[in-house]
């Protein structure tokens, strides 16, 4: 009986570190209570913010473990002084940078009191993964017209889209919990495809066989109700583990799977082709293979996008020291661009760029010190493949170092949780 009741304890724990976890990294706020949300969200991570830094004081923190986060914030603080600097001394007083970086600090610390929930990395990674999950289950409900149109009402959209562009066949298939669903929501989807890649190949991340199949699928699917890119890039690392199991580990099942599930999914795709094409969400999707079938060429809008529009021309003084601008008046990118490579570049310069991707090398060379030596390389390789890809196409940095500093701070919290399990078992030992 008492060990139903502890087993009941720890599930309801679990739910509600899924809720938070979604609640962070999918704020879903109802138009009529959204401050409240806020307030009660803040408060609460203050509370673990509190907690956490207690736990950290009393197990006296070493400095080996601050070396990593004071280079990482002494990076992101002096770029965020010049995104407030650079536009004053430049004359351009464009300051949506500067508040670009004052929202990302608030997550920062957000996902400070949110590591303090987890025992180590993999549980945050596994939560992860189950909230992101959940969130695509979701949207697939809300692919029922009554509900879709009803929620996307109510929610507070993360879009300045309009309700009626919401209902168009592009837009259908992006509503989620959140409201409107895109670039940021497939790069998390992405992530977990990958997470669950590194799960099936690193036995320490402690996913079954089952967890890693079903939430790597319900994942996949996501990307492609938010963004094609997130497919691309989720199917590049399933190909990629398929490739490690196979020429690393010598075994070839994921490679017969992977080709089995490609020849089915080829049939059924010629087979409901005219079907695919006729329906405006579906081509959406499809648009890349559908192109194939037509011109030979895989290629969508978005794709010839990032072509047209790599190289934004640019001098010599905005190469080296940016213009300071970040926005167009009319809201739009500086200069047009969408490419996160870019943006950066044009507002501080090559100086500024170099050190703005230094952050997420920081942390990911610090966590791979701390992961298993067996297979930390096919981990870092698939979370740069990630970013390199998503970074291409949009700006994605910043999301990808908070997820990198829940990771680290939970590494820290796996090092002392094991430390005082130690101590626990000698102890024991002692009274025996």
């Amino acid at each position: 009986m008492v060990k139903k009741e502890k087993s009941d304890v720890k599930i309801g724990i679990r739910i509600l570190e899924i809720v938070l976890f979604m609640y962070v990294f999918f704020p879903f706020r109802i138009k009529i209570m959204a401050n409240v949300q806020a307030y009660l969200l803040y408060t609460l991570e203050l509370i673990l913010v509190v907690l956490f830094g207690a736990e950290l004081w009393y197990n006296n923190l070493k400095k080996k473990w601050l070396y990593p986060l004071f280079l990482f914030f002494l990076i992101f603080l002096v770029l965020m002084a010049m995104t407030f600097i650079l536009p004053i001394i430049k004359d351009t007083m464009d300051f949506s940078y500067f508040k670009y970086h004052f929202d990302v600090l608030k997550k920062m610390v957000v996902i400070f009191g949110l590591a303090y929930l987890c025992t180590d990395m993999h549980a945050f990674l596994k939560i992860f993964v189950c909230a992101t999950t959940i969130y695509v289950l979701i949207t697939t409900v809300m692919l029922i017209p009554s509900l879709h149109s009803l929620y996307s009402n109510l929610v507070v959209q993360g879009s300045s889209l309009n309700y009626e562009h919401l209902q168009t066949a592009r837009f259908y298939t992006r509503i989620g919990l959140q409201g409107f669903s895109g670039y940021t929501w497939t790069f998390r989807c992405t992530l977990s495809v990958g997470i669950c890649c590194c799960g099936y190949i690193m036995k320490d991340f402690n996913f079954s066989n089952f967890e890693v199949v079903f939430m790597g699928i319900v994942n996949l699917v996501g990307t492609f109700f938010y963004g094609r890119t997130g497919t691309i890039i989720a199917c590049l690392c399933i190909f990629l583990t398929a490739v490690y199991q196979f020429f690393i580990l010598r075994k070839g099942y994921l490679v017969v799977a992977l080709l089995s599930i490609v020849l089915i999914m080829v049939f059924l795709f010629l087979f409901n082709l005219d079907y695919i094409q006729k329906n405006a969400s579906l081509a959406w999707m499809f648009e890349g293979f559908l192109n194939v079938v037509q011109s030979g060429k895989f290629t969508t809008g978005s794709s010839s996008y990032i072509v047209n529009r790599m190289f934004v021309p640019m001098s010599t003084d905005t190469f080296f020291f940016g213009d300071a601008r970040y926005t167009e008046a009319s809201g739009l990118f500086y200069r047009g661009t969408d490419l996160g490579v870019m943006r950066p570049l044009l507002f501080w310069g090559v100086v500024g760029q170099i050190a703005y991707y230094m952050m997420p090398l920081t942390l990911l060379i610090s966590i791979k010190r701390h992961l298993d030596r067996k297979h930390n390389i096919f981990f870092v390789t698939i979370m740069l493949c990630i970013f390199l890809g998503f970074e291409l196409k949009g700006e994605i940095n910043f999301e990808y170092c908070i997820m990198l500093l829940g990771m680290y701070f939970t590494i820290m919290k796996g090092f002392f949780t094991e430390r005082v399990y130690i101590k626990v078992n000698r102890s024991k030992k002692l009274r025996m």
